[in-house]
């Protein structure tokens, strides 16, 4: 390139990074390839990163980091990581390039994670930010707060993290990610993860199934994501021992979390603050699963568990459920029990009948179900019967059981709060009863039986009976209780009381509520001993003069009773002089002569009334304020008004000032403020005290209910004649017409307050503002509509449900705020010229009904009525709205419409940063409300030309389009955004694109839904009928078929797969194995248009290879396919079909048409019949049917016959048992199998097939070898393996060179042992000790092979000398000093244990319980309990121990844990496992293991096998040898399961027990 060419280049890539057109300037660099090229390009790319750092825009943050790591330049990198690093605490330490403030820190962090994760190996950077150095990364959100408090909380997961294999720890908590990407499945080495405080309020944190991979997690934090279930894989992880779930959205917990081997035992459990903990329904199913899995670790853990914030009551039940199943004794010494339901936080749990459990605990005392639901006593109560205290107030019994009888050693029972109407008789039988509680019922009367009630003191009647005979027999029955004291009298519809209350002899405290009451009778006048008397609610009351005869009378109240004289009410007489000194004013009142008893000194009333004042007015007792205030007005003296109120003032904001003495602690403030109030309010015209406190200066004031006793506004208010402006927050009675006295008012405001109505309500002419939000007006009041001054009127979250037509008399009004059940809006109200705002957030549209303590609507989105309800409203609305032709009202819906923003409240901005030349994405501006962009875009469709240029908005800045559900068409409006880039209708109905879609020339991307196989054809039509290029290249960019590499989990190659890209439905539905996703993209992929911008690998003329298979042990990918993609048949290069582990049925006509095919797999199918076209595919030379059930061989072989070049032929599993006499006709042939049959013997016609090379016949019945397989001279391999055990193979057969026989399993064969000379014995020993403590298996197994070349039983008894076994314990194994180490070192000497006592001679002395023949069970376990507790106790045992293999006499080996599923160098279990012969019952649950080894087939004797928890097993074919095999434990997906059965007819897989 010349210096003027590569002049001119440079220029271009500068202009192209300005323009922002990163990826092409990119591509254009790497494809010259010259070094000075590449050097400007680092210079201008770092230039690019400054201006997209600024921008924050995610997404051309990507794509200028995967162009970047395209071009593969390290000096890029070097140049923007210069001065990066992370320091010890896995922090960023960053450059001045990507420092900032907070916000911005958020973004310049996920830029920077994501270039170092993407930094090439031979990039010159810091060490610490290499990524195989990286160990520790810490992003925590909190830790980069801005002096103004806010957080950097980074939005998305940089998946650039996910490439540093070393990473070990990684805190990525408090940043508001909404979902993890697949990737992080890759982090291998992870040990700990913390991501909570992360995911949105709306969804929360989406965890995809990849994190089932992170076999080595041992720590995962999700604390506060908002997750509403817990993903099963995370309850599958191997490792982990702590979780933290806590503070989300969890209904209910899975059996594999309560399944799970490590955290339970040795771990921790977070689960505290989910919704499975609020309510009893859910506890009980959860506690269920516990009991019946029947774990004491578990119980355990439940058992201790914080259940959170507010869950006293969740955790008393939790408790009191599980106790009995831990331990008896401790049940038996609970004696009390509190299960009340009434909680003053939202942790409270309502029972709606009486536990079962509670039966359990028969030495309860005292138990208390207050405050529930209860409606009947259930027999488990009875039981109770030493039961002293019973609780059961405020449920739901209507009727009090019988058995209430059986509780003899009652001696209180509360009973208030129900529904009770009467008491039986059985009460009577309560001997012991002190104490009972019936209020809140109407008992009519009292039983009779209850005069046995001897040792009652105090009783509450309530009843609203007006019959003197029920009352009167009560009274009799009260008057026999012999140890009654005190007396509480409900009787609300009782004129009289009749002559026999006299008779309550023995009652020295009574409180008599009768508000129909009128006078006492003189017979109250007998009850000698009363001593304290309240008459409460006795508002009628007018005659007590028989309370005159009460001598020992020294306690009064009556405040209540307002009808007795004199007036004003009496205060509260605590004292004997007090009451009398109110009986002298009583009856002088009324004229009457004073008894003999008052005749004293008519002196002394009111001494001291000045003195008591300060105190009245600081006790925190509201009616004790108020006769203070009442002393002080009878005063009317300004001295002590102004002694009191020295200091105080109202400020300019109506907020009061307090001097020392009204100011006070929290508790006692309200009781301060509302005596200061008070002062003022009633404080003389002459007092003299600050200017802001006298009435006629006072222009706003902030008032609450603190200043009334009444929950009224006090009259001193209405008398603060230049008041302007009253706010009043919190509890208000109501609204008096008195108010027309503040005829300057201008702003009232009456939040939260109660209101239910406004009847009192006056014309307020000056009122130009009324706030009347948060209360519980059901309609708005006429008088509001004649307040024709108002320009601000807020009736937010009321339920009013309809605006009058009267709204038009407010001519002013410029703001209405009426969220809350606003169905419809009056057509007077939009021809309001003034208005120029509308709640767009109240449910206009919406059937639904608002939650005042959420602030938001309940939505039944499940009804087609209901979403249809929407639309013709949404419609309706927009119809009249241009009607009514008010433009200006049309400009700021419209603007509002588009320029929504909402806060952590909800509430409506205007964004201003929206620019003129911007274009506008409803779907982010409406993310969380989808109705109300269908409802701006209408508007924007709709409204005329005239209105829309008054505004930045236009159809055709408009470029994503989303339709909710209810959607069956597109809707006509939509062809006027002609600009649209995305259309998503993956929520409707919609199943045609209209004939518009013609003119949607930038339309890119499509998403809608795909249910089945026939939407998915009706899709790949209509797409075909738009014509559009550029749809095809969105729904396939990133798609791509693998060009195939080894999978060794499997088995098998990759091969002609699709991988996964960022088409249609991968963003929905996360791995391309959901069969509706597979069959839609193969078969879009086979109508490609010409000339499209796709992955080479997708143009028909490169596609060599599909792969349709469904891979085993992906049982989470989704169901195999089902259908065949016709359109693959377009392939015309075709050489490799693979349809394996599928339920497709039939392979449609024209597979023919592959005339290049030359392999094709399909096995393990539901293939129903066999193509016969297939016999036209010349080219054919692998041909795979294997375990194909449903198939008949007779067909297959008529049709494969004429295939003149096949070569293999791969027949399996089948149940062949012959083969057609036309077999012989396939000359070609080279490979056969047919293992996995029925044969006997080798069919004859094999002996004419010159070619073969490769046999297979394992796992057939073959019991003899004819001589005749010397004809086949070019056959190298013959797999006899897993026939019979006799099998007959002539010698000449065995001598033949060059051919290669495989009969059965290698076992290990014993070697020649030395002897051990005497004086050698303490040097091999100490070799032999030092081999041991290496912690190396190499080292061990070395020592091990040392101790076995000796023909020396001393060896075996120095080294286990002290060592026992006890097999009817799980672990119980004594070791001595040799085997006995630290955590680490201790996997590596249990394993030089268990080889030693596996290898050691039968005539060495060791203990019994080791000797090989003694042993008949084992388990072995890759971690042990008798190391201690905690999480960091555990002990991994990560090799098998072949000398376990040497004790023939096992019938019982259990082998858990992790054993050899990590180590690829060790194989799970060696093959010497077939020399235990007696074998029974093999559990290999919970392990990692990738394939069990062939020779387990050669097991003859077991029953049981246990391979469930490995995920990825691969089953040999040689299980089909367990002919005793009774039960198979396996956890993979069904097509294994299929195919076990079909070997294995007689075997339960997974049996319930």
């Amino acid at each position: 390139m010349t210096k003027t060419e590569l002049k001119k280049t440079i220029t271009n890539l500068n202009k192209l990074l300005r323009a922002g057109e990163y990826s092409t300037a990119l591509e254009l660099a790497v494809s010259l390839d010259e070094p000075a090229v590449m050097e400007s390009v680092s210079e201008s790319i770092f230039a690019a990163f400054k201006k997209i750092l600024k921008k924050r825009d995610y997404a051309v943050a990507d794509q200028l980091i995967d162009g970047i790591y395209m071009l593969g330049a390290p000096s890029v990198f070097e140049k923007l990581l210069n001065g990066c690093a992370i320091d010890a605490e896995g922090k960023l330490v960053r450059n001045a390039l990507f420092s900032g403030s907070a916000p911005q820190l958020a973004f310049n962090d996920y830029v920077l994670l994501n270039l170092i994760g993407h930094a090439p190996e031979n990039c010159i950077i810091g060490n610490s930010i290499k990524r195989k150095n990286i160990i520790e990364l810490k992003r925590y959100g909190g830790d980069y707060r801005s002096s103004s408090g806010s957080e950097s909380k980074m939005a998305c997961f940089p998946i650039g993290i996910c490439k540093c294999n070393n990473l070990k720890k990684l805190d990525f908590s408090w940043n508001d990610i909404s979902e993890l990407p697949p990737e992080i499945g890759e982090l291998n080495n992870l040990e700990s993860l913390d991501v909570g405080y992360n995911g949105s309020w709306s969804k929360g944190l989406i965890i995809p199934k990849e994190i089932g991979n992170l076999k080595k997690l041992k720590s995962l934090d999700l604390h506060s994501c908002d997750i509403d279930a817990l993903p099963v894989e995370v309850c599958k992880l191997p490792k982990l021992e702590t979780l933290d779930v806590s503070g989300n959205k969890l209904n209910s917990f899975s059996t594999e979390l309560w399944n799970h081997p490590l955290i339970f035992k040795q771990g921790s459990l977070d689960f505290d603050d989910n919704p499975v903990w609020k309510s009893i329904d859910s506890i009980d199913l959860c506690l269920n699963d516990v009991e019946n899995l029947n774990n004491t670790h578990v119980i355990t853990m439940l058992y201790n568990a914080d259940y959170g914030y507010s869950s006293d009551r969740q955790t008393a039940y939790i408790k009191h459920r599980l106790r009995p199943l831990m331990s008896r004794k401790e049940t038996q010494e609970v004696t009390s029990i509190n299960l009340a339901g009434y909680s003053s936080y939202s942790g409270s749990l309502i029972l709606k009948v009486i536990p079962q459990f509670l039966q359990a605990y028969n030495n309860l005392l005292t138990l208390e179900l207050r405050h529930n639901e209860i409606t009947v006593l259930s027999p488990e109560l009875g039981k109770l019967n030493k039961l002293e205290e019973l609780d059961l107030r405020n449920n739901k019994l209507s009727e009090l059981s019988s058995l209430i009888g059986k509780l003899k050693n009652l001696t209180t029972l509360q009973l208030d709060g129900n529904n009770l109407s009467a008491l039986p008789a059985e009460l009577g039988q309560l001997t012991k009863l002190t104490a009972l509680g019936i209020t809140g019922n109407d008992i009519q009367s009292l039983p009779a039986e209850m005069r046995n009630l001897s040792g009652m003191q105090n009783l509450i009647w309530e009843s609203t009976t007006d019959s003197t005979k029920d009352i009167s027999a009560s009274f009799e029955v009260l008057s026999q209780i012999s140890g009654l004291e005190t007396l509480h009298l409900i009787l609300s519809k009782a004129v009289h009381l009749p002559p026999e209350i006299g008779t309550l002899q023995n009652i020295n405290e009574l409180v008599l509520e009768c508000s129909s009451l009128q006078s006492l009778p003189d017979e109250f006048g007998n009850i000698a001993n009363l001593e304290k008397l309240e008459l409460r609610s006795c508002n009628n009351l007018t005659d007590v003069n028989a309370l005159t005869q009460l001598s020992k009378l020294s306690m009064l109240q009556m405040e209540t009773s307002k009808k007795v004289k004199p007036y004003p009410r009496p205060m509260n007489m605590e004292t004997r002089g007090e009451v009398d000194d109110y009986f002298r004013r009583l009856l002088k009142a009324s004229g009457k002569e004073l008894p003999d008893i008052l005749k004293k000194k008519e002196s002394g009333g009111d001494r001291a009334t000045a003195a008591k004042l300060k105190k009245f007015l600081k006790q925190r007792d509201y009616d004790a304020i108020d006769q203070g205030i009442e002393l002080a007005r009878s005063l009317s003296d300004p001295l002590v008004y102004e002694s009191l109120l020295e200091g105080c003032k109202i400020d300019d904001e109506g907020y009061l000032i307090r001097n020392k003495a009204f100011s006070g602690s929290g508790p006692a403030q309200p009781y301060l403020d509302y005596a200061l109030w008070n002062l003022i309010g009633h404080a003389p015209e002459k007092t003299q005290m600050d200017n802001s406190l006298k009435r006629t200066n006072i222009t706003v004031l902030q008032l609450s209910n603190d200043v009334t006793n009444g929950g009224n506004i006090p009259d001193w208010v209405y008398e603060c004649s230049n008041l302007e402006v009253l706010n009043w927050k919190w509890t208000l009675n109501g609204i008096s017409s008195d108010l027309s006295q503040l005829t300057k008012l201008k702003e009232l405001r009456i939040v939260n307050a109660g209101l239910t109505s406004l009847f009192d309500f006056p014309k307020l002419c000056s009122l130009s503002l009324l706030d009347l939000s948060f209360n519980n007006l059901t309609g708005i009041p006429n008088i509001i509509y004649n307040l024709e001054g108002l320009t601000t009127l807020n009736l937010e979250s009321n339920p009013i449900t309809e605006i009058s037509p009267n709204i038009k008399n407010l001519i002013n009004l410029q703001y209405l705020n009426i969220k809350g059940e606003i169905k419809e809006f009056p057509d007077e109200l939009f021809k309001l010229k003034k208005l120029n705002s509308l709640p767009l957030e109240c449910p206009l549209f919406y059937s639904t009904s608002y939650n005042y303590s959420t602030q938001s609507w309940t939505l039944d989105l499940s009804d087609p009525k209901v979403i249809n309800d929407i639309y013709t409203k949404i419609e309706n609305f927009i119809d009249r709205l241009i009607l009514s032709k008010n433009n200006d009202l049309m400009v700021s819906l419209l603007n509002s419409a588009f320029c929504l923003n909402y806060n952590s409240a909800n509430k409506i901005t205007l964004d201003s940063s929206l620019k003129e030349t911007d274009t506008i994405d409803p779907c982010s501006i409406f993310q969380n409300t989808k109705f109300y962009q269908v409802f701006s875009l209408q508007l924007l469709a709709k409204l005329p030309d005239e209105v829309v240029q008054k505004t930045i908005i236009s159809c055709d800045k408009i470029q994503k389009i989303y339709l909710p559900k209810g959607f069956d068409v597109f809707p006509e409006w939509i062809s006027k955004f002609k600009n649209a880039t995305e259309i998503d209708i993956s929520d409707t109905n919609i199943n045609s694109f209209p004939k518009y879609f013609v003119n949607f020339k930038n339309l890119s991307k499509l998403k809608f839904r795909i249910t089945d196989y026939e939407s998915a054809d009706r899709w790949i039509k209509e797409i075909k009928s738009i014509g559009n290029k550029k749809i095809f290249e969105s729904m396939l960019h990133g798609i791509e078929i693998d060009p195939g590499e080894f999978d060794e989990i499997n088995d098998l190659k990759k091969s002609g797969y699709l991988s996964k890209g960022e088409g249609l439905l991968l963003d929905r539905v996360k791995d391309i194995n959901y069969p509706y996703d597979i069959y839609f993209f193969w078969n879009l992929i086979g109508v490609i248009p010409e000339k499209i911008e796709v992955h080479s690998s997708l143009l028909a003329k490169n596609i060599t290879k599909i792969n349709l298979s469904y891979v085993l042990g992906h049982e989470d990918d989704g169901k195999p396919i089902s259908k065949f993609p016709e359109n693959i048949y377009n392939f015309s290069n075709l050489d490799e079909l693979i349809v394996n582990r599928t339920n497709i049925e039939l392979l449609p006509d024209g597979i023919s048409s592959l005339e290049k095919l030359k392999k094709l797999e399909i096995q393990e199918n539901s293939l129903k019949n066999f193509p016969t076209e297939i016999s036209n595919i010349q080219a054919l030379e692998v041909l795979n049917i294997s375990f194909s059930y449903n198939l008949e061989q007779t067909p297959i072989f008529n049709v494969i016959k004429s295939l003149k070049f096949l070569g293999t032929l791969k027949n399996t599993g089948n149940k062949i048992d012959s083969l057609n006499k036309s077999f012989s006709s396939l000359k070609s042939l080279k490979r056969l199998d047919l293992s996995c049959n029925d044969f006997r013997e080798i069919p004859q016609q094999l002996y004419s097939m010159k070619n073969l090379e490769i046999i297979n016949f394992s796992n057939n019945n073959i019991k003899r070898v004819s001589n005749d397989l010397l004809s086949l001279k070019k056959l190298k391999s013959l797999n006899l393996t897993f026939n019979k055990k006799n099998i007959n193979v002539p010698d000449e057969l065995l001598k033949a060179e060059g051919m290669d026989f495989n009969f059965s399993a290698s076992i290990e064969k014993p070697q020649g042992k030395k002897k051990l000379d005497p004086k050698a014995l303490r040097t091999v020993l100490k070799d032999i000790k030092d081999l041991i403590k290496s912690r190396s298996y190499h080292s061990i197994d070395e020592g091990i092979a040392l101790a076995r070349s000796y023909d020396s039983p001393i060896l075996y008894e120095k080294i286990l000398n002290g060592c026992s076994h006890d097999s009817s314990s799980y672990d119980a194994w004594v070791r001595n000093s040799l085997f006995t180490g630290s955590n680490p070192a201790q996997p590596y000497l249990d394993y030089a244990l268990y080889n030693f006592f596996g290898y050691a001679p039968d005539n060495a002395t060791i203990d019994s319980s080791l000797k090989r023949k003694n042993i008949t069970s084992l388990a072995i376990s890759s971690w042990n309990r008798w190391c201690g507790k905690g999480k960091d106790s555990s002990i991994e045992l990560s090799r098998f121990p072949k000398g376990i293999c040497q004790l023939t006499n096992l019938k019982n080996l259990t082998v858990s844990g992790d054993l050899g599923g990590y180590h690829s160098d060790y194989e799970p279990l060696p093959i010497e496992i077939a020399n235990l012969k007696k074998l029974e019952y093999l559990k290999l649950k919970g392990n990692n293991y990738s394939n069990l080894p062939p020779e387990i087939g050669l097991l003859p004797k077991l029953k049981h096998l246990d391979v469930s928890g490995n995920a990825n097993l691969i089953i040999p074919d040689t299980i089909k040898q367990l002919t005793s095999l009774k039960i198979l434990m396996y956890s993979g997906p069904d097509t294994v399961k299929k195919k076990i059965q079909y070997l294995l007819p007689g075997v339960k897989i997974n049996p319930d027990n």
